[in-house]
């Protein structure tokens, strides 16, 4: 795309934005419209949930991981396919501690994400990546990595990306 092609928009216009998760690999969507088509679609489905959790307050979607072990339980076949790339699973388990976040001790939080780092394979029990992936000048910092990413996800700050937590 050329810069005369370009057309500057206005930085304040309305957007509605969605943003969704996939329960089984905890991968973290954003949907964003600023169309009217848009905002009444998102306007209508937040108006649907709104009833509902009216109707059952408390309620949780069916099927939705509710407690630290089935959220790590939930990721543990995706994190322990070593076929997938390391950047693959680290997103994979920061978007699982981003959801946990908020269910119990941050220090029981870290220490069940760091368990499950080194069950899947994911940093080996001397604390090194085990992905072929990964850089040899960097593998020994695994361990500090992962602990990182964790910390990071339980404050909620997003490592990935810049902004706000998506």
């Amino acid at each position: 795309m050329s810069y005369a092609t370009l057309k500057l928009r206005d930085p304040w216009h309305d957007s509605r934005y969605l943003y969704l998760l996939d329960l089984k690999t905890a991968e973290d969507y954003t949907f964003v419209t600023d169309t009217y088509g848009g905002h009444r679609a998102v306007g209508d489905l937040a108006n649907q949930i709104a009833k509902v959790r009216c109707a059952h307050p408390g309620g949780v979607p069916q099927g939705a991981p509710v407690t630290l072990g089935q959220i790590i339980e939930g990721i543990r076949p995706m994190m322990a396919n070593g076929s997938r790339p390391t950047k693959e699973r680290i997103r994979a388990l920061w978007a699982a501690a981003k959801m946990a976040r908020k269910l119990g001790a941050a220090d029981r939080t870290l220490r069940a994400f760091m368990q499950l780092a080194t069950d899947t394979n994911l940093i080996d029990k001397r604390g090194r990546w085990t992905g072929t992936d990964v850089a040899e000048h960097v593998r020994r910092y695994g361990a500090e990595d992962v602990t990182h990413l964790i910390r990071w996800a339980l404050r909620g700050w997003n490592p990935f990306e810049q902004g706000p937590l998506k």
